[in-house]
């Protein structure tokens, strides 16, 4: 082999050594903000529950006699989805999409009632409860859904679970004569 044979086979290595190494890293930083993702609807998931039973817990010293005022839940976090949804969306399926933003929303809608809400007397204030307490109670079933079967079915053609969703939101409001 010549010098010039040499240099240029080095190149050309170099070249494709780095491209590999450029890919990987591509496909280690989809993959960590796909876990990330996966991580945070995990940790939803869970605030949803916790905010499902405080909701519950809010409701019940609300239509009590000795209770003077009330502490609201608090928003639900999704810092995650917000920064880098976007760069990893392709690399979901359109039906894992669906999911992911079925998801997200309920997040959103809780969030937005509680920023909105009216609770100005007793009854504004159960309405606004049962509002939450429908975006976590849905946020749930989307997010157990989605587990379950990993964003191939949407928890909208699963009319058995979303009637189960809804008896339990009525259940609720039932108790409380909203």
């Amino acid at each position: 082999m010549t010098k010039f044979e040499i240099a240029i086979s080095t190149l050309l290595i170099g070249f494709i050594l780095g491209q590999a190494v450029d890919f990987i890293k591509y496909r280690w930083d989809v993959y960590r903000k796909k876990n990330g993702i996966s991580d945070e609807v995990l940790d939803i998931h869970d605030e949803f529950k916790f905010k499902t039973k405080r909701i519950e817990e809010i409701l019940n010293d609300l239509n009590s006699v000795a209770l003077s005022g009330t502490v609201t839940p608090s928003s639900i976090s999704h810092v995650i989805f917000d920064n880098h949804y976007a760069d990893v969306a392709p690399f979901y399926t359109r039906k894992e999409r669906a999911e992911l933003a079925s998801i997200y929303k309920c997040v959103e809608n809780f969030n937005k009632e509680l920023a909105s809400g009216e609770r100005k007397d007793i009854s504004s204030s159960n309405n606004s409860f049962i509002s939450l307490y429908a975006q976590c109670r849905m946020g749930i079933g989307s997010i157990e859904h989605y587990q379950r079967y990993k964003g191939e079915k949407s928890l909208n053609d699963n009319k058995e679970e979303l009637d189960r969703i809804r008896l339990s939101i009525q259940t609720l409001a039932d108790k409380y004569h909203i």
